[in-house]
């Protein structure tokens, strides 16, 4: 699915292509974007972080689970 999240840094829309998978058995979103590629983040009781060793700027982290959070939820199986 299509989502759009401000880019905090340079306050630009950024579309993003994002679909649930599994990282190392934990419920996970792989996002693609021209501007910052492919990155996984996971989510744990509403926080959410870069799989692996990809460094982001916590904010665009926030903005993006903010989009995603309604369907993390919804998609949940607990």
């Amino acid at each position: 699915m299509k989502i759009q999240v401000t880019d905090p840094v340079t306050n630009t829309d950024i579309e993003m292509d994002a679909q649930q998978q599994e990282y190392n058995g934990e419920d996970a979103w792989k996002l693609d974007s021209v501007e910052h590629g492919s990155f996984i983040l996971l989510e744990n009781n509403g926080d959410w972080k870069a799989a692996g060793d990809r460094n982001l700027v916590p904010e665009f982290v926030r903005e993006i689970g903010l989009v995603l959070s309604p369907m993390a939820r919804f998609n949940s199986s607990s």
